[in-house]
């Protein structure tokens, strides 16, 4: 925990200290600051070896790689492994997704997503969207299933909805062509 100091300056020279302005948590991933009362919120935190960016993503592929036809296939699994590689904040591998897939109840990641919404900050949105998008197949991404998945999984985290159809209105357009 941090604090930030008033100081008394001649011109652009701090002298001394005034007092204190207020305390502070930084975010070691992303050096977002946060108020302390963050840290005794009884709200469900993400598990102790990671944060809570890496599962919301976890969720999230859950949810998508559940959309759309089962079981699935060895293509939409090695892309995911991929996608979570590079933006989880811990080494993640197949073994990984495949306890996810059969530990994580699909149809309760929205609640679940609900609540970890205001642990996220603006950037953390957008890395789970971007990364949703990449998870569901190029070819399927207008069809109503896995735009309903995406839709339901940024409403849960408080993306705004215009943002997210333009965001699978930009994905869709390479697919179609």
């Amino acid at each position: 925990m941090c604090a930030g100091r008033r100081w008394l300056q001649v011109g652009r020279l701090p002298i001394l200290p005034i007092a204190p302005l207020s305390r502070y948590v930084e975010c070691v991933s992303c050096q977002s600051t946060y108020a302390p009362a963050l840290l005794t919120r009884t709200e469900p935190a993400a598990s102790s070896d990671e944060d809570v960016l890496t599962t919301v993503l976890r969720h999230a592929a859950v949810a998508i790689l559940h959309t759309g036809s089962d079981p699935i296939d060895s293509r939409r699994h090695r892309r995911a492994v991929i996608v979570l590689q590079r933006y989880a904040n811990r080494p993640y591998g197949a073994h990984d997704l495949d306890r996810d897939l059969t530990d994580l109840a699909s149809d309760e990641v929205v609640d679940r997503l609900a609540v970890w919404s205001s642990q996220l900050n603006d950037r953390g949105r957008s890395i789970v969207l971007d990364a949703s998008l990449q998870l569901a197949p190029d070819a399927d991404i207008v069809g109503s299933q896995y735009r309903a998945t995406i839709t339901e999984i940024a409403r849960a985290l408080a993306i705004p909805a215009a943002r997210v159809r333009a965001a699978l209105d930009t994905h869709a357009v390479p697919a179609a062509g």
